[in-house]
Formats: C-alpha cells, structure tokens, sequence
C-alpha cells in the first residue's frame, strides 16, 4: 500500500484546489499561503514523481542531492514543499504522512518551511514530531515562518506503522 504519485492529467485539478483555498483566504481577509503556486510547477513535479495525489492529499516532496549546512540538512534528507489536505478529514493527512515515511521519506529526514501564521499546519506538524530548528523570513524579511524538521531514523518505529499495513 504506498503512495499515488499524480499524472501529468491530473496537475489541473490539483492547480484548482491551490486556486480554490487561495479564493477562501482572500474572501476570508488572510494572505494566500500557497499564492506562489504555478501550474508549470506542477508539471515539473508531476514529470520528476515529486507530486503526490493520494486520497485527497496534495504533496510535493523532493529529495535534497546536497546538503545545506547552515540548517544541518544533508544530501538525501527530504523537503516536504507542499501539502494541501483537501478534505476536512485530517485522519486522511495523518495516514498520508506514515505511508510519505514508511514508503518514501524512510530512514531519513523530512524538512518543511511553514509560515508563522500558518497556525494549523504549525500545530498539525508538531503533533506528529516535528521540531522548529530555525527561524526564518520571505518577501525581504516581511513573512517570518519557521524551518521544522522530522527525524525518521530515530522515530522509524513498526507500531507507529501498523494501522497503514
């Protein structure tokens, strides 16, 4: 039971669930957290098998060649770079995260950047083990967020895994 990589068919349904949640951020009166999102960006992601579309998880995740010393990532940690849940089921992203780790991520670690107020993937991410390891600023220093990471070769762990086998 693994991971559903998205196809190249597939990439404009997933452009417009970015759009869509973009749509509601606005109309809500808060700034889009995924207003960088490109359909070309997509494609790319979905021609490298970094896309993942897997029961109504949305997740771009890459695998670092070279490390970046100055936060401590190595050559073959992970970047989780998007994950978009578009069901109101969050039980769906929880089994989504297992299988990224136990089928792709493995003994490994994971890296996402989340803005400061992106509050629910914040907690989202340090329910399950991430830790905040840095500080950090986009737009010239006007969007302040957070680098988190999670240690899948300390917390690889078979009964974490067993609801998903």
């Amino acid at each position: 039971m693994s991971l559903r990589l998205a196809t190249l068919e597939e990439v404009p349904e997933i452009y417009r669930e970015f759009q869509k949640l973009e749509k509601r951020q606005k109309h809500e009166g808060k700034p889009p957290i995924f207003g960088y999102i490109r359909k070309d960006y997509l494609e790319r992601m979905a021609q490298s098998k970094n896309l993942y579309f897997d029961n109504n998880i949305i997740a771009c995740v890459k695998q670092y060649k070279v490390g970046r010393k100055k936060y401590g990532i190595s050559g073959g940690d992970w970047h989780l770079a998007e994950l978009l849940n578009i069901s109101s089921n969050s039980l769906s992203a929880l089994i989504f995260f297992k299988k990224l780790l136990k089928y792709v991520i493995k003994q490994s670690r994971i890296f996402n950047e989340i803005r400061d107020d992106n509050e629910r993937s914040i907690k989202w991410h340090l329910s399950l083990g991430f830790k905040k390891i840095a500080n950090l600023k986009w737009s010239n220093g006007i969007i302040p967020g957070g680098l988190y990471t999670y240690d899948n070769t300390k917390n690889c762990d078979e009964k974490w895994f067993k609801e998903i086998n």
